[in-house]
């Protein structure tokens, strides 16, 4: 009996089916391709990584305006005339959406990485299109309820953006392993020039960021002045005359006023102080008034990190829905001094233009080296130079089976090997 070798050994592919079988219901071997992504596919992926980032937009304005999540509560009230904390319900979808997205993009950078064709599943379009609608949806309702507060996003940079530089950093330096594994491939296409297009505009931006930075905590320590004085901003009593009507009646009291005031108007009007929303007041603005010798008092603070800039910034006062918070921080949460942080950016920078470069250059290396030596290639060619002498002995074994079975005296078997030809005709056997 004739024993047959299997040409081909394929191993299990786990990880690589849960990839495909997750991202796109292609739990089988035969169900994967390896051709260019379809246009429409393509189409999707935007649409995904543009809902990742939408929401991780959403989910960072959130984040920061818990220092206003009473106004907020009370602008819904305004609207809808019943009190109830709407803030739960919204942190929670977020949260749940945000995490959705993103192992959905998690998966489909892992297709491009192994060179798999994106196929998203439908069930997963239809989630991605209605996490996407409902994301927009919200932007517009906050906008129409809550419009003013979109500012307090460029406030916050204020405080997050050294850290958002380095995540962000770390990010793509993580992310540039899949982006090689895909451009390095052979096989070229568009969409490849697309993704590295793409992938290096994102890592300049990110390495010449901090040109645009502007963090009252970047400081040295000596500059530093007292903690501003904390005071309750809901039934606290008025240490102050804010309106502008009878200020000559009662130049005894403090003048302040709650309006944003040039400072030759603030001297016309004899106010030595202002008390203004940290919204209406810049880090340039405090400097101006405090150099005309004019105290600033900033409300409403309830965060520390909002607490922290306006200290840097050298506020004498806030105001505060939450003193009880706020008393519990004995200095700002991040203090750097500009040296400091000019060498932790540069050198960030340049660690991470060097690890990218290492990991493409090992992408290339590798990723070749697999193309160039095929294991089922190389089988394949090892049972085309098998010696002929064994195929002949395998041949003729078939041939001697087929005779003891009374087949050769009936009927006619031609054979033709590589080194000669073995014929049988009417019983008799020729070589």
């Amino acid at each position: 009996m004739v024993k047959h070798q299997p040409l081909q050994v394929y191993e299990k592919q786990v990880f690589l089916s849960l990839v495909t079988g997750i991202y796109g219901c292609r739990w089988k071997r035969y169900q994967r391709s390896q051709d260019e992504s379809s246009k429409w596919e393509c189409a999707w992926f935007i649409i995904l990584s543009s809902s990742f980032l939408l929401l991780l937009l959403w989910a960072y304005f959130w984040l920061v305006s818990q220092n206003d999540f009473n106004d907020f509560n009370w602008s819904v009230y305004n609207h809808s005339g019943e009190w109830r904390d709407e803030t739960v319900p919204i942190l929670t979808s977020t949260t749940v959406g945000l995490s959705y997205i993103t192992f959905l993009l998690i998966l489909a950078l892992f297709h491009i990485s192994l060179g798999q064709q994106l196929n998203l599943y439908w069930v997963h379009k239809i989630g991605v299109l209605a996490t996407l609608l409902t994301t927009v949806s919200g932007f517009v309702s906050v906008d129409d309820i809550w419009g003013d507060e979109w500012e307090i996003i460029h406030i916050s940079l204020q405080f997050t953006a050294p850290f958002l530089h380095i995540g962000g950093l770390v990010t793509v330096t993580a992310v540039s392993w899949l982006v090689a594994g895909y451009v390095v491939r052979k096989e070229r296409s568009n969409f490849q020039g697309m993704v590295l297009a793409v992938f290096i505009i994102v890592l300049l931006a990110l390495c010449l960021a901090p040109l645009t930075f502007t963090c009252p905590c970047i400081m040295d320590r000596h500059v530093l002045k007292p903690p501003p004085a904390i005071i309750g901003r809901r039934g606290a009593p008025m240490v102050t005359w804010a309106p502008d009507t009878d200020r000559g009646r009662v130049r005894a009291l403090h003048q302040t006023t709650n309006e944003k005031l040039s400072v030759e108007e603030i001297r016309h009007r004899g106010i030595t102080s202002v008390t203004l929303h940290y919204r209406k007041i810049s880090y340039e603005d405090i400097q101006e008034y405090l150099a005309h010798n004019v105290s600033v008092t900033v409300y409403p603070v309830n965060e520390p990190w909002l607490y922290s800039i306006l200290w840097c910034s050298g506020v004498p006062s806030v105001s505060s829905d939450a003193p009880q918070v706020l008393h519990k921080v004995p200095y700002p949460v991040w203090l750097m001094s500009h040296s400091a942080y000019n060498f932790i950016w540069i050198s960030s920078d340049i660690v991470s233009v060097a690890v990218i470069m290492g990991i493409f250059f090992f992408q290339k290396w590798r990723i070749g080296g697999m193309q160039n030596y095929n294991p089922e290639q190389i089988m394949l060619s090892a049972v085309v130079r098998r010696p002929s002498r064994d195929v002949n002995i395998m041949k003729e074994k078939l041939i001697f089976s087929e005779l003891n079975n009374g087949l050769g005296s009936t009927e006619e078997l031609s054979l033709f090997p590589e080194n000669g030809h073995v014929r049988s005709s009417h019983g008799r056997l020729n070589c």
